[in-house]
């Protein structure tokens, strides 16, 4: 049961880190040719459906002619919140077993 809960836990922080990775990358020009662009196209695919969720809400704020996307900041926000959920309710099945 305790590998469960790892499992888990690790494949919160993997998703946590591939947000974190995306949202860095838009800061610099990646040619999506390259083997760095194929990593990337690999994150923005798997991350892509959760985060199209938070845009409908929260679409980007356009200033100036740039745009500054704040959905990303609110997704990490849920999914640490949905992770604590998860990792405490699984937790406390495996110790009151």
């Amino acid at each position: 049961m305790f590998l469960l809960y790892r499992l888990v836990d690790v494949a919160f922080s993997v998703y946590f880190w591939m947000i974190l990775i995306r949202i860095i990358a838009t800061w610099f020009p990646i040619s999506l040719s390259g083997p760095l662009g194929k990593i990337m196209e690999s994150i923005y695919e798997i991350t892509e459906p959760y985060l199209s969720f938070f845009r409908r809400f929260l679409p980007p704020l356009i200033m100036g002619g740039a745009g500054i996307d704040f959905s990303p900041i609110i997704a990490i926000l849920i999914l640490q919140f949905i992770q604590r959920i998860v990792l405490s309710l699984l937790s406390s099945i495996i110790f009151n077993i």
